[in-house]
């Protein structure tokens, strides 16, 4: 039994094919620059979060990395024996906790950010300023957030 595809399904699945074939360059990009500084994608992306907004509940890393919470619970006990990132105790919920960057996490973070800028000038070279403008609105359009 053959399926008949509308035009609108097939330009789509193309969309959904190049975005894929996108972030998986993206993540390749990434998994190489980051391993030369010992560092997951989900680490930096954590290290990165704490670094614009400061002490973090774990909660709040997930919201903002759209992580999962078995996977970040992994990826934060894996940076705390390596010294990354310390938990703190919330002074105000003392029942919970804050994570927080150590000095080495931040050292770790600012020595890679120029190696890891330089890749993203490179990526996005070909896109002028509008069209990373438009690219964010529309991602985050179609992850119902704004970053």
């Amino acid at each position: 039994m053959d399926i008949q595809l509308t035009p609108e399904q097939i330009n789509q699945l193309k969309l959904l094919q190049t975005f894929h074939l996108a972030e998986r360059s993206i993540r390749n990009g990434d998994n190489e620059i980051m391993g030369q500084f010992q560092l997951t994608p989900s680490q930096f992306y954590v290290l990165n979060t704490l670094y614009q907004f400061g002490p973090l509940h774990i909660g709040e890393i997930i919201g903002k990395i759209l992580s999962t919470s078995g996977n970040m619970t992994v990826v934060i006990r894996n940076m705390e024996k390596s010294g990354l990132i310390e938990r703190v105790s919330d002074s105000v919920d003392k029942r919970s906790y804050l994570i927080s960057l150590t000095e080495f996490g931040k050292k770790q973070l600012l020595n890679l950010l120029p190696e890891y800028t330089k890749c993203l000038a490179q990526r996005f070279r070909l896109l002028t300023d509008e069209d990373q403008k438009t690219l964010q609105d529309l991602l985050e359009k179609l992850i119902g957030k704004e970053i």
